[in-house]
């Protein structure tokens, strides 16, 4: 129910340096977009933030931590706790929104699963490439496999805090110099290539694990990735013949969901359609969790879009 649509006035926004990748250099291989946003396209709705809480005024804010969720009878307690004090709170109908661990990790310890969950998430490399012509603005972020943005204060800080050679006035007068000149991106590559598993441990806590052969394989794919795009912006004269890779650790990457999807196979940990876990009544799982695994390499509105599509029927 839900197609992305350009961002109104975009080009008024857009630098000439990304407005001629995006209008020039889109072929069978590769295909860049412009900054996209979701769209109802039943009532022209645009999904973003300002809009996904109409009446403000009814919520009540508590500022605790929920450590665990327990099912009765007829309700569910959640067991909240913050520096100050524990509370329990009693509910017919409850709603996690958590984000796709914390929500894994309270519904495997409500109902006792100790067995590994496979967490789908897309592995992700970051990298510099040095443009021949010059950004000269802010620009919008383009949606794609690769995000591509300019110089901004969150990577300058990143950058000089993170690498040690960077920490020196020198380092900084020559990335000042070129600042404008550097092409940021984040490349994110299939699903598929998930390595990320959530498993109960002693005291209810939760592991996170990996495959290390599985984690060359990533690399492997992330760099070749790159490195196709890299000859691709060569070959069109975009950049120079210079770059930068860094590929997290696996799990400081983005974009989990699906470990307790709509019309999932496991036998426990599944939704129906209306995100209610099953054989659970009135309990609702409306963040990653939900989402199956796909090809999608960025899930962010798909995730809003079913939220509230559930929170409508709420």
């Amino acid at each position: 129910h839900f197609k992305k649509k350009e961002e109104k006035n975009y080009n008024l926004n857009l630098n000439s340096v990304f407005e001629k990748i995006i209008n020039n250099y889109s072929n069978k291989q590769f295909n860049f977009f412009k900054n996209c946003n979701a769209e109802n396209y039943m009532t022209k709705q645009i999904l973003s933030p300002n809009i996904l809480i109409k009446n403000k005024t009814n919520l009540i804010k508590l500022n605790f931590f929920v450590s665990k969720i327990k099912k009765t009878k007829n309700f569910y307690l959640v067991f909240c706790e913050n520096d100050k004090k524990k509370i329990i709170l009693k509910t017919k109908k409850l709603i996690l929104a958590a984000g796709t661990i914390s929500s894994t990790k309270l519904v495997c310890e409500m109902l006792n699963i100790k067995k590994s969950i496979k967490i789908f998430h897309n592995p992700m490399l970051f990298g510099i490439f040095v443009l021949k012509d010059k950004i000269l603005s802010k620009t919008n972020e383009k949606s794609s496999s690769v995000n591509f943005r300019s110089s901004n204060n969150s990577i300058k800080n990143k950058i000089f805090n993170d690498f040690f050679f960077m920490k020196n006035f020198f380092s900084r007068k020559i990335y000042n110099y070129f600042e404008q000149n550097f092409l940021y991106f984040n490349l994110y590559i299939d699903s598929s290539f998930s390595n990320i598993k959530l498993k109960l441990i002693k005291n209810n806590r939760a592991k996170i694990h990996t495959n290390t052969i599985k984690n060359l394989v990533i690399k492997k794919q992330l760099l070749k990735k790159s490195n196709s795009l890299f000859k691709y912006l060569l070959k069109k004269k975009l950049i120079f013949p210079l770059k930068y890779n860094v590929i997290p650790k696996i799990g400081h990457d983005n974009h989990y969901i699906g470990t307790i999807p709509i019309n999932g196979k496991d036998k426990i940990l599944t939704l129906n359609e209306n995100c209610e876990l099953k054989n659970h009544k009135n309990l609702l799982i409306i963040d990653g969790c939900a989402i199956p695994a796909s090809k999608s390499k960025f899930p962010t509105g798909l995730i809003i879009a079913n939220a509230m599509r559930i929170g409508s029927k709420s």
